[in-house]
């Protein structure tokens, strides 16, 4: 009875509190986007979106399930001829959020590719590629 009394007489003195009121956090937006597709002996489709935050840094999603591999998954962009590729590192769990580094012009490296790495040591693309995909404009 006391406890009521006493929030009575808070709500008389303070007025009623308000509910909070939700505000709208800025959200990521997508900067471009591609299917996944299996490649040779694999099945694992899935997509990768790229994506900049609000704070200006961007982003690669994968979104792609895990299959039974003898190494790891490595996720890479590459130029369109794939020449030249740059890791953004391994893929353990589905989804996998990796940062795009600033000076990385991905007009260059337009293609996403998860390969099959060895556990031997070398960090090159084990040329084993689970699945690909090249990135666009969303329209």
């Amino acid at each position: 009875m006391l406890g009521a009394a006493g929030a009575w007489t808070a709500a008389s003195i303070f007025g009623r509190a308000e509910p909070p009121v939700a505000v709208p956090t800025p959200s990521a937006v997508v900067l471009a986007e591609t299917p996944l597709k299996p490649l040779a002996a694999h099945a694992a489709s899935g997509d990768a979106v790229v994506q900049r935050l609000p704070n200006g840094t961007r982003q690669l999603v994968i979104r792609l399930p895990d299959e039974n591999v003898s190494g790891f998954r490595e996720v890479w962009v590459g130029s369109a001829d794939l020449s030249k590729m740059v890791s953004l590192g391994v893929l353990g769990n589905d989804p996998g959020v990796f940062v795009i580094p600033s000076g990385l012009d991905l007009a260059q490296y337009p293609v996403v590719d998860i390969s099959n790495e060895p556990y031997d040591g070398d960090p090159a693309h084990s040329t084993e590629s689970i699945a690909r995909g090249r990135l666009t404009v969303p329209g």
